[in-house]
């Protein structure tokens, strides 16, 4: 079956309909046309006042399960939206009324059948400023960040692609917390889908080792400029390590800065640098990091 949600999204402002990816926002009178029972639809228009909608087609057994599946997309909107046009932690680019996934409070077109009802919570309770997607999109090709719809709608992604889009996720969700040591956490958990390290091992010297090193090769070309990176990322995850082990630890907003800096060029590098964007799987890329490591050379 197939089923067609509409949850009203804040930070965004569109005539018509726009596409990104597989996901489509429109304003309030395009969702309203789409209604095809006139009576349905009058009802809508008086219940609902909001202006400005996400539109997901889910295909589902039923709807219980598009429901969690919508919850999932919307989610990854957000988040996606959020990596590349968010205003650092705790300032979304959009915001979305939370789906609660065991309830009816959506709005669901399916086979003509609408089911009306919203009473969702806002995450963060914050209204973004409201931009003009056109704006949103300018932006999103200045900080080369446009690439990540098509990245997120691709349907056979290669080992690294997942890892990237899953960081990317990560990242997005850094974005918003308004907590700093929560905030790197969520950067650090980024940085080991990355580099293949599992997030939820405690982190000890080896793993520390494993990824300022693994991470050093790959963003930098000169000695020194990996002596730097390694340098900081190891002081970095030594207060990684001690909140992993339940120790009161202070997190300042310089440590996130510097911790998101090394996420972005590890994003940008694995996906544009020539020596590492032909490799598909992360495995194999690690693997020629470790030799590389080793003293390899061409």
């Amino acid at each position: 079956m197939k089923f067609n949600f509409y949850i009203p999204i804040y930070g965004i402002i569109v005539y018509g309909a726009y596409k990104l990816g597989e996901f489509e926002i429109c304003d309030r009178e395009t969702f309203l046309s789409r209604i095809e029972n006139v009576q349905v639809r009058n009802e809508v228009a008086f219940g609902e006042q909001d202006r400005y909608y996400l539109s997901l087609l889910v295909v589902a057994k039923n709807k219980q399960e598009a429901q969690d599946i919508a919850y999932k997309k919307a989610t990854e909107f957000k988040r996606l939206m959020d990596f590349s046009c968010g205003r650092g932690n705790s300032v979304p680019a959009v915001n979305i009324r939370q789906h609660l996934a065991s309830s009816e409070k959506c709005l669901v077109l399916s086979e003509g059948d609408l089911g009306v009802g919203v009473s969702w919570e806002m995450n963060n309770n914050f209204i973004p400023v409201e931009r003009n997607i056109n704006i949103l999109v300018s932006e999103m090709f200045d900080n080369k960040t446009f690439y990540i719809w098509d990245l997120h709608a691709k349907q056979n992604r290669s080992d690294k692609e997942n890892r990237i889009l899953n960081a990317i996720l990560w990242v997005g969700k850094a974005h918003i917390e308004t907590d700093n040591k929560i905030y790197f956490l969520e950067l650090c958990f980024a940085l080991e889908s990355l580099l293949q390290i599992d997030i939820d091992k405690f982190i000890n010297p080896s793993i520390t080792y494993a990824v300022s090193t693994s991470c050093a090769m790959i963003i930098a070309d000169k000695f020194e400029d990996r002596q730097l990176v390694v340098k900081k990322l190891k002081e970095l995850y030594r207060k990684r390590s001690n909140i992993a082990h339940g120790k009161t630890v202070a997190v300042s907003k310089s440590d996130c800065e510097l911790l998101f800096k090394y996420v972005a060029y590890l994003l940008d590098d694995l996906s544009n640098k020539e020596k590492w964007q032909n490799f598909i799987s992360m495995k194999e890329l690690i693997q020629e990091v470790e030799n590389q490591k080793l003293g390899k050379t061409y």
